[in-house]
């Protein structure tokens, strides 16, 4: 009696710690997701989470920032020389890569604990519904799209030889096959059922609506299609950079930013000189100017009300005339 009391202890004691490891116990939606894949995809420097906005202070320091819209209160969580990238808010936690690339950890949004989720580098991570995706580094060999659960753990290989660009849309995921010149596949959220969608260079790619929106690079060409790839329709031609699609698409054409419908239509120009890393929250931009052009365009981070065309700096100073 004695040793089946001993046994069941141990295998309760064993059953909590994997639950502990490998099961995360958040109630997360199955489609929810920790940040759109467009500002991901332009280094995921700033995440809206309910009344909060979670972001990097890129212009400065690259901490890590929580600012609370309500309260209009700003608060540093987190500061690393690496830098603060990848942000994803999602359950009772924050994740992040620092350095782009670098190991995923989170932060608590409550008690403000950290965890190193893993020791290998990545970049674009990306969380829909209870699973992290993100890329690999390893240099000089073809990138691998990897999905595992929201501790770090079970981690699979979903797709290779793809470009740094992927979108997961209900039960899919969209990608660009390195090694296919670049053609638009898809395939089930296991890696299985793969398929071709689109037979041409496909870039920053990006679904909304059950439309699909990439670029052709070569031809600096801005395709809107369907979900099979049977209507492609071109909305955009020139010279296309730091593409972002949300409620709207937005890009950078010639040191000018633009705002399009998702139907094509040009919405309103912005003359803002040569900007990179374009993250969008509802209609404002953030985005980091790299060098001072002249002293029209110094370098620094800034947010623009695209429909008011106002732009100021980014930072903890300025936060509270978000969205005003």
């Amino acid at each position: 009696m004695k040793t089946k009391i001993i046994f069941i202890c141990a295998a309760a004691i064993l059953l909590t710690i994997f639950l502990y490891i490998y099961v995360p116990f958040v109630n997360v939606d199955d489609k929810a997701e920790g940040n759109t894949i467009s500002n991901i995809n332009n280094d995921g420097l700033v995440c809206k989470d309910g009344e909060n906005i979670y972001y990097s202070n890129f212009g400065y320091d690259w901490s890590l920032h929580q600012y609370n819209m309500t309260e209009q209160k700003d608060e540093k969580l987190l500061s690393d020389y690496r830098g603060i990238s990848d942000i994803n808010a999602i359950g009772d936690w924050i994740y992040y890569i620092p350095g782009n690339p670098g190991p995923i950890c989170r932060i608590n949004k409550f008690n403000h604990k950290k965890q190193t989720l893993t020791l290998k580098k990545y970049y674009n991570l990306y969380i829909s519904g209870k699973y992290i995706y993100a890329l690999e580094s390893i240099a000089n060999k073809p990138q691998k799209l990897y999905r595992m659960n929201l501790k770090g753990k079970f981690r699979k290989i979903i797709a290779t030889d793809i470009s740094a660009y992927f979108c997961v849309y209900n039960d899919l995921i969209y990608f660009s096959k390195a090694d296919d010149n670049f053609s638009l596949y898809s395939c089930d959220l296991n890696g299985k059922n793969l398929k071709k969608i689109v037979d041409k260079p496909a870039f920053c790619v990006g679904i909304v609506n059950d439309s699909l929106y990439y670029i052709d690079d070569l031809n600096k060409t801005l395709f809107k299609n369907n979900l099979m790839g049977t209507s492609e329709k071109i909305l955009y031609i020139g010279n296309i950079q730091e593409i972002n699609i949300f409620k709207n698409i937005f890009f950078k054409s010639r040191g000018t930013i633009v705002s399009m419908s998702l139907e094509g239509n040009i919405l309103n120009e912005v003359e803002t000189g040569s900007v990179a890393q374009i993250n969008v929250i509802d209609d404002i931009l953030i985005y980091h100017r790299p060098v001072q052009e002249n002293n029209k365009h110094p370098e620094g981070a800034y947010f623009l009300d695209i429909k008011k065309g106002k732009e100021e700096k980014f930072s903890p100073e300025t936060i509270n005339a978000f969205g005003n």
